[in-house]
């Protein structure tokens, strides 16, 4: 393959004509991941079984069996530069098939990854009777994208471990079970925001840069401050000294005001539960960044929110 990608393009058009050209590009890697050797149709068909030589009343043994499914099966799609979206598992038993459903956050061959999500699933599973075999079968399979990553860039954080962990939670408290926050249309403060369900296939296919062996890393972000507010404001003890605030209490403990930022006054929906406020960014001697605001209309402080 060296040899053929040192020869110039042009004599291998004349020589193999437009499919060679083909062959020369990915001999010297230029491609887009969705062409090449791997980008035919897929066989149909992704299946492996095994007949255990007596019935199996326990997990371990069940586990150990269907470890060896998945490494034959990745072994399988590896070959062909495939990942798999889902899989089902048939277990026979004496009382018949049981059938489940495993499906990682987003498309991989990764064995380890796989048999965490189908022992989880295998958990709360109810078998009747002992299990005679096991059958694994991929429910789709796609290409393994690749894209270039930086020889050179510092370790990231692995995104396997990360799709297992949310997986699991999907799996086992449903879809609704992984939130992120998303803006909402709203003046008041505590309004702002909502929980909304995450696609983790979609948000780690977004975020992650795969390598041609279906292996990801994240992309690195640096930290920012986050703003965190309480379900309801809190209601604050304060000292006013020489008419500012010069004290709060914070966990049960007095925390004295370094630097004071406000007010930012804040009102609004008079047409349903009218507010008014005077927003102020504290900054205490203990290296609290809080986010507080006085009500004149219940003449008192409360806590909204803070940043870490």
């Amino acid at each position: 393959m060296g040899a053929l990608a040192a020869l110039p393009a042009g004599e291998v058009e004349a020589r193999l004509g437009a499919e060679g050209v083909q062959i020369h590009g990915w001999g010297r890697g230029l491609d887009d991941g969705r062409e090449g050797p791997f980008g035919g149709a897929p066989p149909g068909d992704w299946t492996v079984e095994v007949e255990f030589p007596g019935p199996v009343e326990r997990l371990e043994p069940l586990l150990f069996l269907l470890k060896s499914c998945l490494d034959h099966l990745s072994d399988a799609l590896a070959v062909e530069g495939l990942c798999l979206r889902g899989l089902e598992l048939t277990i026979a038993t004496e009382d018949g098939p049981v059938r489940e459903t495993v499906r990682p956050a987003r498309p991989t061959r990764q064995v380890a990854m796989l048999l965490s999500l189908c022992r989880n699933a295998l958990d709360g599973l109810q078998v009747p009777g002992r299990a005679l075999g096991i059958r694994v079968a991929a429910e789709e399979v796609v290409p393994a994208m690749a894209e270039q990553a930086d020889l050179f860039e510092p370790p990231r954080p692995d995104p396997d471990a990360l799709a297992t962990a949310l997986g699991k939670l999907q799996g086992r408290w449903g879809p609704d079970s992984v939130v992120q926050p998303a803006a909402a249309d709203s003046h008041r403060p505590e309004k702002q925001g909502r929980w909304e369900p995450v696609d983790l296939m979609t948000e780690l296919a977004r975020r992650a840069v795969l390598d041609g062996n279906g292996n990801a890393s994240l992309p690195a972000e640096a930290p920012a401050l986050v703003l965190r507010l309480w379900p309801r404001p809190r209601q604050l003890d304060v000292h006013i000294e020489k008419g500012e605030l010069g004290a709060l209490v914070v966990d049960g403990g007095w925390r004295a005001v370094e630097q004071l930022k406000g007010p930012e006054r804040l009102s609004g929906e008079w047409w349903e539960d009218h507010y008014r406020r005077e927003y102020y960014r504290v900054s205490t001697i203990a290296g609290d960044l809080l986010w507080v605001f006085y009500d004149p209309r219940r003449r008192g402080w409360f806590w909204h929110g803070w940043w870490d």
